[in-house]
């Protein structure tokens, strides 16, 4: 386990345990969360899709690589969400008891896969945690009837070429390690591998990518070489102008 996702956290808890079942594997995981009791309604209901988010992320992203998982609410407010390894951390300021911030949820638990399960080499590869779980953001919310991923990653992408184009994401520089484009172009990136190849080859690449690579540190250069073997002839192109070109791409035309 990389160091910075270990912590201890103490305090008076409320718990709730839950179970969901790991569709590629068919076996159970447990979940624990804990949360201040004066809170538990709206906390036990934020989280509540917790087991959903966990059945539908196997499906796509392939086994849950822990035994166990939960989310700990404490009683301060923090700026964002931390994916300590196996228990997602949120502050009282992320539970409202309207789910308005269940993105987060879904971007924590995503990133047991990639960044807690396949690790980073170096810092400057950040993109392949902070992408890879702000496009579950976007697939969780396709996923229940929000808006569509491609709907989304529109947007952001919008949002990003008003903007400077100044950001190399695969390379983003230490001071701008965690600029929301290193997230939101991140995201754009896999989703522009998805529109090229289409769901079966995109999902198929992503699965395979977290099981060659489990309990591993990679960096972008793997994962560019691992892309272009799953999609020969378009993958490598399409990942070097959005990694390490700043201009920022266009997006492929949607999915009919």
């Amino acid at each position: 386990m990389a160091p910075y996702l270990a912590a201890v956290y103490t305090g008076r808890f409320a718990h709730r345990t839950w179970q969901a079942r790991d569709t590629a594997t068919g076996r159970p995981v447990t979940g624990r969360d804990a949360y201040p009791a004066r809170i538990a309604g709206r906390a036990g209901y934020d989280l509540a899709r917790q087991p959903e988010m966990m059945e539908t992320f196997t499906g796509w992203f392939g086994p849950y690589p822990f035994e166990t998982y939960g989310a700990v609410v404490v009683d301060a407010d923090l700026d964002e969400p931390v994916e300590n390894q196996t228990a997602s951390v949120f502050g009282r300021n992320h539970v409202d008891g309207d789910r308005t911030w269940e993105t987060l949820v879904a971007h924590e638990l995503v990133h047991q896969w990639y960044g807690n399960s396949v690790s980073l080499r170096n810092w400057r590869d950040i993109w392949l945690n902070e992408g890879f779980a702000t496009y579950g953001e976007w697939l969780w919310s396709e996923h229940i009837g929000e808006d569509s991923a491609d709907a989304v990653a529109r947007a952001a992408w919008h949002a990003m070429a008003r903007r400077n184009d100044d950001l190399r994401i695969a390379a983003p520089g230490p001071d701008r390690m965690f600029d929301d484009r290193v997230y939101n172009r991140g995201a754009c990136t896999l989703h522009a591998l998805r529109l090229t190849a289409g769901d079966e080859r995109f999902f198929s690449m992503l699965r395979g990518w977290h099981h060659a690579h489990r309990g591993d540190s990679v960096d972008t250069a793997t994962f560019v070489a691992h892309a272009a073997r799953a999609m020969p002839g378009t993958a490598e192109p399409l990942l070097r102008a959005w990694l390490y070109d700043t201009r920022l791409p266009p997006l492929p035309p949607a999915a009919a």
